[in-house]
């Protein structure tokens, strides 16, 4: 089993103890690095800390905090559910009327009720790689994607 299910499941078991209770080691992945790539805003501090430009960005847990967020960037916006990597919750806005609808599904469709909300760099392509990294810092490309719409990601960055 992979993708979201698998994740969230991965997580649901460790939280109950499964791992450890049933002696399980996880292949392939753990627990930290899961977490760092589902919760935007350890996601954010990474990219920060390893000097990894991204679009002027926001953390919101709350209706009010995404107000001001889209306040403070103006629109178009980008607006993604913390712990839904297969991209459910995520949305592109471009007019202001459409803003607290698409706000409020991010934050119920996330696990966690939190957002992170990107000022939208139109014209940008997103390219994301599948792969896979052994302890020794091997690395094989498992496929690339590039995704129709036309928002910035990290990647964008620096393909750009």
């Amino acid at each position: 089993m992979g993708g979201q299910t698998a994740l969230n499941l991965c997580i649901d078991a460790e939280d109950k103890g499964v791992w450890t209770k049933y002696d399980v080691d996880i292949i392939g992945v753990n627990i930290d690095a899961i977490n760092i790539t589902e919760d935007r805003e350890q996601f954010r501090n990474l990219m920060q800390t390893i000097d990894i430009p991204m679009a002027p960005q926001r953390i919101a847990k709350s209706f009010l905090e995404g107000k001001e967020a889209a306040q403070e960037f103006g629109f178009p916006l980008c607006i993604r559910a913390s712990f839904t990597l297969g991209g459910t919750g995520a949305t592109i806005v471009y007019e202001k009327e459409d803003f607290e609808k698409a706000l409020t599904h991010g934050l119920h469709t996330s696990p966690i009720h939190e957002v992170i909300i990107d000022k939208a760099l139109m014209g940008w392509k997103e390219y994301e790689l599948e792969l896979l990294r052994d302890k020794n810092n091997n690395v094989i490309i498992i496929c690339s994607i590039e995704n129709m719409d036309l928002w910035g990601s990290i990647l964008v960055t620096l393909l750009r």
